[in-house]
């Protein structure tokens, strides 16, 4: 069956390319890091990844299947998401915490048996204690599990976590 995208995406052909392709082949990386700065489409280009992983239809993501209508109403099982922006009450226990609480509900098996894919938004906003709890399920992530981390810049996460990482940077 042959595959078709329908990403309604200006600019970032190499990136969307690459992605396409690797859902073609079905050969997704543990970890993926998308980072340039803000505002460049990175969180969209996740959604359509993510959307397209999921969708059952030849042309994806289709948005009429059930899978692309529990992506849009934020209803998918097998996706999470965790914003690391810091809230002006949070310490860096409680960030912690979030985070190992967000890797305790990924590495819970699937809904279905099938993919589970994560996405951590500003993880260039986490601290050292939550990019360390990070890195132990980066570097042995639960079967079928994928994890993209979204950062505006990659100058203060520790060089392990981006050596892990299928890198995929965002330009103007």
């Amino acid at each position: 069956m042959s595959v078709n995208f329908s990403w309604p995406i200006f600019g970032h052909n190499k990136q969307i390319s690459f992605l396409q392709n690797t859902l073609k082949q079905g050969s997704l990386a543990n970890a993926y890091l998308f980072y340039g700065a803000s505002g460049l489409g990175k969180k969209m280009i996740a959604k359509y990844f993510v959307q397209s992983l999921f969708c059952t239809e030849s042309t994806k993501p289709c948005q009429n299947c059930l899978a692309c209508l529990r992506m849009n109403k934020g209803l998918q099982q097998n996706f999470l998401y965790l914003s690391a922006l810091k809230n002006k009450d949070d310490n860096e226990d409680t960030q912690v915490e979030q985070v190992r609480n967000f890797l305790s509900n990924l590495s819970l098996t699937s809904f279905d048996g099938g993919y589970k894919l994560a996405i951590i938004y500003a993880v260039d906003k986490l601290n050292i204690f939550s990019l360390n709890a990070l890195l132990k399920v980066i570097e042995e992530p639960p079967k079928n599990t994928t994890i993209i981390l979204i950062a505006d810049q990659i100058n203060n996460l520790p060089a392990t976590v981006i050596s892990r990482c299928q890198l995929l940077k965002f330009q103007p």
